[in-house]
């Protein structure tokens, strides 16, 4: 279910950004003898987060966590993310991205609890960038890396969770990108990203491991690309 609901939102947020250029001017180029800018970028880009429900699994109940199975709902956060890229032949963009997320907890197991999951990512990414009607450029795109996920006190006053793992990182993304001028686009972006592993926790007033399961997050983020 999670996956069908990731994948309509990125098929959704594909067709609103391209509506949304629908009335764009075309871009003027400026005559064929003028030098062309470097194919190398710099992308800064901020827009929500969204934390699906992550399953967990507790050796002892405590507080809010009052069933050794269960699960911690989120509520939407914020995202930020800096790239770096360079355009290839035939349609494909490489970039290094950096980004990072805070989301809020807000429940578990029907109990209100504080703390937040927060991720910071470096992947490298491989989009293919296609131009339909001559001024709509959408794109699709993977990509692979690392993610340092902190689990922040997520819980009650007297019983939380805390902890931090490195783990693999892949994703999947999509977007539009509209050029404003020869040197900057405007681009909106959906990206779903797959963390490699269980994160292994404890409870801070006892000890007790609690395992949360791989949790699976979705962006939506709009942003600037500036060549130089």
């Amino acid at each position: 279910m999670k996956q069908t609901l990731a994948g309509a939102f990125l098929f959704a947020s594909l067709l609103a950004t391209g509506a949304t250029g629908a009335g764009a001017a075309d871009i003027d180029m400026g005559p064929a003898v003028e030098p062309m800018p470097s194919e190398w970028y710099l992308a800064i880009s901020g827009g929500l987060n969204k934390v699906f429900d992550v399953d967990y699994e507790a050796d002892a109940t405590s507080g809010p966590f009052d069933d050794e199975d269960g699960e911690i709902e989120f509520n939407y956060g914020f995202r930020g993310a800096a790239a770096i890229g360079m355009r290839f032949g035939g349609n494909f963009r490489g970039e290094l991205e950096f980004a990072g997320s805070s989301t809020d907890a807000d429940e578990v197991n029907g109990n209100n609890v504080g703390g937040s999951l927060d991720i910071f990512s470096v992947l490298a990414k491989l989009d293919l960038e296609m131009t339909l009607f001559g001024w709509w450029h959408p794109y699709i795109g993977a990509g692979a890396g690392v993610a340092f996920v902190s689990v922040d006190g997520i819980g009650n006053s007297n019983d939380k969770i805390d902890d931090d793992e490195t783990m693999f990182a892949a994703a999947i993304e999509g977007g539009s990108m509209f050029a404003l001028s020869d040197n900057v686009e405007l681009f909106t972006q959906t990206q779903l990203m797959f963390l490699g592993s269980d994160i292994d926790t404890h409870f801070k007033n006892n000890g007790a491991d609690i395992s949360l399961d791989s949790p699976l997050v979705l962006s939506s983020s709009v942003g600037l690309r500036f060549k130089f």
